[in-house]
């Protein structure tokens, strides 16, 4: 699960997210991760393939996340057939970094 990526309000607009997000999904397969669960604005993430975890019955570990900011992207194709249920965090006191998350527009808990 990844939470939101961010770049230097200054550096943005060259392509360091999108680098860094290239470089997310090179890791992924390179390691045979199954699928990338993201936790994020949807305006940013969708233009690299991601859509609600809910769209596979897959949800957060935790309450309070708007549907439309977890998403999820299969790294292999067809991992997520047959799957649902809830993404366990395997560390709960990361809950703290994404509760002081927040966008223009968009917050979360």
């Amino acid at each position: 699960m990844l939470a939101p990526i961010a770049v230097n309000p200054g550096l943005q607009q060259k392509g360091i997210g999108k680098l860094l997000m290239n470089e997310l999904e090179k890791r992924a397969k390179r390691f045979d991760y199954g699928f990338i669960s993201i936790l994020g604005h949807p305006g940013y993430y969708v233009k690299f393939g991601y859509g609600p975890a809910s769209e596979y019955n897959i949800y957060p570990p935790f309450e309070g996340i708007p549907d439309e900011a977890f998403m999820i992207k299969e790294i292999q194709e067809g991992y997520l057939k047959n799957k649902e249920g809830t993404i366990l965090n395997c560390n709960p006191n990361n809950r703290q970094l994404i509760k002081s998350v927040s966008y223009s527009g968009f917050s979360m808990p």
